[in-house]
């Protein structure tokens, strides 16, 4: 608080799920999560793995002239990752501020069993994206400022920061609901490695 202001001078797109096992494994030729399932998110994947596999993608695609040689695959920066989330609200989750609704949209604290079930099981935002509040925290390419109102105006990532922290947005299957919030911002280490954590 008070709400940031952004405005976006590029053109990007976000992915309609979270990366799947079966997506990893096909880039990246290994599959190091903890709840195993091709069409489950990818989990237990560091900073440094998830920009691989967003380089790895890039060049498979390039390869196969799928994108231009200007496009690439990579993490959203955290005001990417937020205007996404929101799809255009102004509400605490995408759906409005009933947290009675919240389980119809993610996977929490309250009706996770501590797995990791098949991408997109839940309803998805008004735009059309999946699993952005819950299932698996998401990395973002941002290093961690404890105070926001700093950020790039354009969207961009923050440069550098005296945290070593990257930024993680929308929470995980084991927390409670206020930690799903669109807003609610979170850090951890860049080799951080759990089966709460994806991209």
């Amino acid at each position: 608080r008070p709400a940031h202001k952004i405005t976006f001078k590029y053109s990007f797109a976000m992915a309609k799920y979270e990366v799947t096992q079966e997506l990893y494994q096909v880039v990246m030729g290994k599959n190091t999560a903890q709840f195993q399932g091709l069409r489950n998110g990818m989990d237990r994947v560091n900073w440094d793995e998830a920009n691989e596999f967003g380089a790895r993608a890039t060049k498979l695609l390039r390869e196969r002239k799928l994108i231009a040689n200007d496009e690439r695959i990579r993490l959203p920066s955290e005001a990417e990752w937020e205007y996404c989330c929101r799809a255009g609200t102004t509400t605490p989750w995408s759906f409005g501020d009933d947290v009675k609704e919240l389980g119809k949209y993610s996977w929490y604290k309250e009706n996770s069993a501590k797995e990791d079930p098949p991408v997109g099981k839940r309803l998805a935002n008004p735009w059309g994206l999946y699993d952005m509040h819950g299932y698996v925290w998401e990395w973002c390419l941002d290093p961690w400022h404890p105070d926001y109102q700093d950020a790039p105006t354009d969207g961009s990532p923050r440069p550098k920061a005296d945290s070593k922290d990257r930024v993680l947005r929308g929470g995980a299957y084991p927390d409670p609901a206020d930690m799903l919030r669109s807003a609610y911002r979170h850090h951890a280490p860049p080799d951080t490695r759990t089966g709460a954590i994806g991209f």
